[in-house]
């Protein structure tokens, strides 16, 4: 038991880091690589996806963290594969807060 809990304060104390170097890397992609192939702009979307998971976790739940993640990620997605619409975007933030609604954080005790 112990010994999870020291792995839980070293994944803590490397979030900082971890989210530093992939901005870092996601900048250097951007910057001098050009997006000629899929899976490099996949791989972009993945890396935005993932710093916006890890920089959430510190401001919000578990359930927002998750929300605002797949919002980022289906939007760049979209953007990607359709091109930006208002009305997709509006589309997916209005789904996004209605499962929000819907699925409240704690039982409400009556």
């Amino acid at each position: 038991m112990n010994s999870n809990r020291l792995f839980r304060q070293r994944i803590h104390s490397l979030k900082p880091h971890i989210l530093f170097l992939l901005i870092v890397v996601i900048g250097f992609i951007v910057w001098f690589i050009p997006p000629k192939h899929v899976g490099i702009v996949l791989m972009v979307i993945t890396g935005i996806s993932v710093v916006t998971y890890i920089a959430s976790s510190y401001f919000f739940s578990k359930k927002r963290q998750v929300m605002i993640t797949s919002f980022i990620a289906l939007t760049l997605c979209m953007s990607y594969l359709l091109g930006f619409h208002v009305l997709n975007t509006l589309l997916l933030l209005s789904f996004i807060i209605v499962v929000a609604k819907l699925f409240p954080n704690k039982k409400k005790i009556e």
